[in-house]
């Protein structure tokens, strides 16, 4: 950062008198500093010396498009003005300029990269561009790329496993680092750890949670030999309950009993240790349930939901709820289509954007006939843990029967099981703070006509209907409480209607009403406001923690050939420049020799202050 600002000063200081300056810090997104170009150069340099590092990455499109829109307003404010020139002041990391590169022969095409480098090849249209590199070369590292609890949400007193996954960049071998876990601040373990170059290795610690609620383990490098020292520490928040409760709503109880006892074997006696406690309703109940009481909520064969259980289940799921549908032979299509087109903007979502609850529809009649499982190379989360576990049975689970659906080809919807015809077989999708679930074929034997499937009976049901339960509620939980550095921050269920009555605490202290701008690594804590001394007091230990992290990708500190950009960003400029002599031959050689450079400094600021990636 000090040799970006040096640089970006000398490159201000010695333009000729009348240039003007368009001075942008850049990071996941790119501000202009000044708001507008500017020939006053004290004013350019104060502005470059106000830019300080954050913990974000740099995404270089975000950078492109700014570029151009300061273009453009430039010219109608300033249409004397005839050259453009851009400097971009970077550390050049691969993950950032990589999609700037010319694509190697065969490379698949991707959207992201295409975009980038549309956006690129545009702007040497609209100007000269220059990259020049701040890296000083190091590339050796030690990061914390992961930390993880085994269970997600431990129960109380129950062990927990913390994994620490660490990961060595560049040459060095590191010799017995000090690797320390603090659970809620107070130090639980040490351990050294031994890297090669390119090893990427787990280490697990052990706790024990007491108390229930939210709980935040910090996990540290001791080694301050370290040339990057933003990856050397990671948090983690977590909630500790009393029991993982669901309610299974079903119109036939008997039939229900199937999918209970996969979550729970004992859910008829009560036991929930260790496992699931199942409360099996009629659907009638569902508008006078207390539904933020439970985990997760599952409809069994439910033929069809009124108009207030549709915004209940909405407002639940919102909120950081899990709702799980699995389809049968009740199931009215036409009912549940008009559930999942009700179309809103979730108020606890950082999309601006109205969206549909769930963007599937749901065919008018099941098919019929006989399939297996595919499992789509086990790339989802739900079956991941059965790729390679033959015996475990799923794939030789016969399909007979399930409600085709056809998704919108909305981005935010995922198959997780598929039917060898093509169809999907499970299908979940984020709404607000929740996940959602569909399953398409009824596993219950106990149906009216013939089963669906012999799921029930096949070894794999149990896992798979727990590996269900757990991604739609506990491992959506902690996507929420746990958000990369430049994510927005929003409270998780329960929490959200507080916010006027609370007070966001940054990790440097600072207290806001309003959820703080993220772009910091550590623990952002709310608080909500209470009226005595004791409630605060309890309060303040009950306050809810996001942890917010670096982006691993950011520790890897390799660099792209900054004089391959500047070479084909040269013949593609030199072709620009050819074509718009041909036809500017008409403008006065007065005007040309008048018109100004507008240098656009990007500079590409580190997650620490000297090797990261946070700003450019």
């Amino acid at each position: 950062l000090s040799r970006a600002i040096e640089r970006a000063r000398q490159v201000v200081e010695e333009a000729p008198a009348g240039d003007a300056f368009t001075v942008f810090a850049w990071a996941e997104r790119a501000e202009n500093v000044l708001g507008r170009a500017t020939f006053d150069k004290p004013r350019a340099l104060a502005a470059i010396d106000t830019i300080a590092a954050v913990d974000t990455v740099a995404d270089l499109g975000a950078a492109l498009r700014a570029a151009a829109v300061s273009i453009e307003a430039t010219k109608k404010d300033f249409p004397e003005l005839g050259r453009t020139q851009i400097i971009f002041l970077t550390d050049a990391a691969a993950d950032t300029w990589a999609a700037a590169l010319p694509k190697p022969a065969g490379q698949a095409p991707t959207v992201v990269s295409d975009d980038v480098a549309g956006l690129w090849a545009s702007l040497q249209q609209q100007a000269e561009v220059i990259v020049e590199s701040v890296d000083d070369g190091i590339r050796d590292n030690l990061a914390i790329a992961d930390v993880s609890t085994k269970p997600t949400s431990p129960l109380i007193g129950q062990p927990v496993v913390v994994n620490v996954q660490l990961a060595a960049f560049g040459q060095r071998v590191w010799q017995d680092v000090p690797v320390e876990v603090l659970s809620d601040g107070d130090h639980v373990a040490e351990k050294p750890a031994t890297l090669r170059p390119g090893d990427n290795s787990t280490f697990q610690f052990e706790a024990r949670v007491t108390t229930a609620g939210n709980h935040v383990i910090e996990v540290r490098l001791l080694d301050d030999a370290d040339a990057l020292a933003a990856d050397n520490r990671r948090w983690l928040s977590f909630t500790a309950i009393e029991a993982r409760r669901v309610i299974l709503f079903a119109e036939e109880a008997e039939a229900a009993e199937t999918i209970a006892r996969a979550l729970n074997p004992r859910f008829r006696e009560g036991d929930a240790s260790g496992a699931i406690s199942v409360e099996l309703a009629d659907p009638a109940s569902l508008a006078s349930k207390d539904l933020t009481r439970y985990s997760a909520v599952f409809l069994s064969n439910v033929a069809q939901l009124s108009e207030r259980e549709q915004r209940l289940l909405s407002r639940y799921v919102e909120g950081g709820g899990a709702l799980v549908i699995v389809f049968g032979p009740a199931t009215n299509p036409a009912a549940f289509n008009q559930f999942f087109a009700t179309t809103e903007k979730p108020s606890n979502s950082p999309d601006s954007r109205s969206r549909k609850f769930l963007p599937v529809e749901l065919a008018a009649e099941p098919s019929t006939g006989d399939w297996r499982f595919d499992p789509l190379g086990y790339r989802h989360p739900i079956v991941a843990p059965f790729a390679g576990r033959t015996r475990a049975g799923l794939l030789s689970v016969r399909v007979l029967k399930y409600f085709p659906v056809r998704i919108d080809g909305e981005s935010h919807v995922q198959v997780a099981l598929d039917v060898s015809s093509g169809a999907p077989a499970i299908v979940t999708s984020d709404f607000g703070l929740g996940r959602i679930a569909l399953m398409t074929v009824d596993p219950s034997f106990k149906v009216s006509g013939e089963p669906w499937t012999t799921l029930a009976v096949s070894p794999s049901f149990v896992p798979l209907m727990r590996e269900l339960f757990n991604y739609v509620s506990t491992a959506r939980q902690s996507e929420v409480l746990n958000r990369v550095a430049g994510d927005v921050l929003v409270l998780p269920l329960n929490q959200s209607s507080a916010t006027s009555s609370g007070q966001w605490e940054s990790p440097d202290g600072s207290l806001t009403a309003l959820p703080p701008d993220a772009r910091h690594a550590g623990a952002y804590r709310f608080r909500q406001r209470s009226q005595s001394s004791a409630e605060e007091s309890r309060d303040a230990a009950n306050a809810t923690a996001i942890a917010v992290n670096i982006d691993p990708r950011e520790s890897d500190l390799e660099t792209v050939d900054v004089r391959v950009l500047n070479r084909r960003t040269a013949a593609e400029q030199s072709t620009a420049t050819r074509s718009g002599a041909a036809s500017s031959g008409s403008r006065p050689l007065g005007r040309l020799l008048l018109a100004a450079a507008i240098a656009f400094i990007f500079l590409e600021l580190a997650a620490a202050w000297l090797l990261g990636r946070g700003w450019a």
